[in-house]
This record gives structure tokens, sequence and C-alpha cells, in this order.
């Protein structure tokens, strides 16, 4: 499903319109861009035990200042604690798996592949893999986060 693509030459090969600058072409000023391409190369992948968290697109790779795309993976047996975030929404997108999240008041709630969850801002949830196979998910998280300070370390390890 998330197989590598080959890199392209220009953002805009296809429809014969000339590229735009990049993200770090730009330097971070104030012009806008129609249209942004990432490729991993530019993500950001944390991780802790059991858990690969992949900022897919963020304010640390793009321009957009408003969200934050991630992709996150957690090994059967695995936990993300229970957590809230002050002053960010978040979705969850189940992509591929099931667990169980774990909410406020030691209350659970069974997630699998297709499910779609909001938490408001201050929510409590966290997530434990009680399953055999992995637990995919894509998290939207608004306004964004870096999510750097949660992992141990940055780079994919299991």
């Amino acid at each position: 499903m998330w197989e590598r693509r080959p890199r392209r030459d220009t953002l805009f090969r296809d429809v014969d319109v000339a590229p735009t600058k990049s993200f770090a072409a730009t330097g971070r000023s104030n012009e806008r861009l129609a249209m942004e391409f990432l490729n991993d190369e530019q993500f950001k992948v944390l991780s802790n035990p059991g858990v690969i968290s992949t900022q897919l697109l963020s304010p640390h790779n793009s321009l957009s200042e408003r969200v934050t795309l991630t992709r996150v993976v957690v090994a059967p047996g695995a936990v993300q604690k229970r957590h809230t975030h002050a002053s960010s929404e978040q979705i969850w997108i189940a992509v591929e798996g099931r667990g169980t999240l774990l909410l406020a008041d030691e209350a659970t709630h069974p997630i699998a592949a297709g499910d779609v969850v909001r938490f408001a801002d201050g929510d409590v949830h966290g997530f434990i893999n009680d399953s055999e196979a992995d637990f995919v998910y894509l998290s939207v998280t608004s306004p964004p986060i870096n999510f750097s300070y949660a992992y141990k370390q940055e780079g994919a390890v299991r």
C-alpha cells in the first residue's frame, strides 16, 4: 500500500506547467504555493518501542501552517499511553488492523480499519494494539504539533 514511488523531476511534469519553488528555496517567506509535492526524504520519522510515527506533512517540511498529517504504525502489543493535546484537535483514520482506544476515566473503545475518530482539544486518548497484526492509522492534527517531544528517538526503530 505504501510503496516507494520514483522521484519526479518537476512537480508538474504531466501538465506542461513550470514547477513552483520548493519549500527549501522559498525560505518560508510569505509566498504561497499552489501545490506542494513531498516525498519520503522530507518526512520526519519518530519512534518509541513498537511505534513508528512518520510526519508526512507539517510545518517542518511544508508551508502549510494549519495541520500535521502523520502515519502511525503500532506493532502488536505496543501501547501509546493516554495523553491530551491542550489546544489541538486530532482525527484518526484507521487504515489497517484493529485495537483498542484508551480514553478518559479508564474507558476503552474498539477501533478497526475503516473507522474514523475525532478527539477535541483536551480529550484524553491513547491506544493499545491488542491484536496480532500491525495497526496503521493516519492522524490529522490542527493546529499542527511537532510530535518530537513524545518520542524517544528520530528514525524508525522497532
